[in-house]
């Protein structure tokens, strides 16, 4: 009887086990496996969020993050068409990681303590500060004016997770997306924005009626690739890949390509990019 009961346990064991790996789509545990049984990769990208990350006229994804995305798989595949696009949120990057989604984010996603705890990082392709901008006449010239104001952000972003732990004197006006917010901005919904100060700049460059009020908001952060945790094969393979491209400048091309129209003039590469 006792050897029965362990046999049904045994049995009950492994069924157990075969409808987690079924659940899984019976992936390997090993991401970089994955990815190259399959096929192709499967990146997280912005999908209004322009020049880094944005359907184009074609109904293509195109931009910065995108042309790096296929350079990735053409350094993996030979085929820079190997890899298919889901496009995210700020809010939802960490979650798509999570859920298998996604292999990888590429979508202006800042290195921090925080999410470090929760994704690996790789080494950084770009390099970025908190940026705000406002409405040409609203009062809105210093940091100090945004006291009482409204400030718009976008959910999940390095921005409204900064103004809202340290600035409870500001009214956060918090949007989904990036396009939502610099609409609520056109719209007035909001004196100023928050943000990234590569997506700020671009936007004063571009649009009439908005001032910069600060540029270079604290300590210089990096953007990178994210891929889900405890996975050292694909994170050393992006590693290597980045190395690689940084030594052959490759990422001052994809500035070229994708963002030297939409910047002032003087802009220099570094300071958006590495190399």
């Amino acid at each position: 009887m006792k050897k029965f009961f362990k046999i049904a346990s045994l049995t009950a064991i492994f069924a157990l086990m075969l409808i987690a790996a079924t659940a899984c789509g019976g992936r390997s545990e090993n991401d970089l496996q994955t990815i190259l049984d399959r096929g192709y990769i499967i990146v997280g990208i912005f999908g209004e969020s322009p020049p880094f990350g944005y359907v184009d006229q074609a109904g293509q994804l195109a931009g910065r993050d995108a042309m790096i995305a296929r350079r990735f798989a053409y350094e993996m595949f030979g085929d820079e068409d190997a890899v298919r696009f889901e496009i995210t949120t700020a809010a939802n990057r960490i979650e798509y990681l999570r859920s298998f989604r996604v292999d990888v984010i590429i979508a202006n996603f800042t290195v921090t303590e925080e999410r470090a705890e929760q994704v690996d990082f790789a080494l950084p392709y770009g390099r970025v500060f908190l940026g705000i901008i406002a409405n040409e006449g609203v009062g809105v010239e210093t940091f100090e004016d945004l006291a009482g104001r409204n400030l718009i952000v976008t959910r999940g972003t390095t921005a409204h997770l900064y103004f809202y732990q340290n600035h409870p004197d500001i009214n956060l006006v918090v949007l989904e997306n990036n396009q939502a917010s610099f609409d609520a901005l056109a719209d007035g919904r909001g004196d100023a924005m928050a943000h990234d100060n590569s997506l700020l700049l671009r936007h004063v460059w571009e649009n009439d009626g908005f001032v910069v009020v600060e540029d270079r908001l604290g300590e210089q952060d990096v953007l990178a690739p994210a891929i889900r945790q405890n996975q050292p094969e694909l994170l050393d393979w992006l590693n290597e890949t980045t190395l690689k491209l940084r030594d052959e400048g490759f990422f001052y091309e994809v500035f070229d390509a994708t963002m030297r129209e939409h910047f002032h003039p003087s802009t220099n590469p570094s300071d958006l990019m590495y190399n």
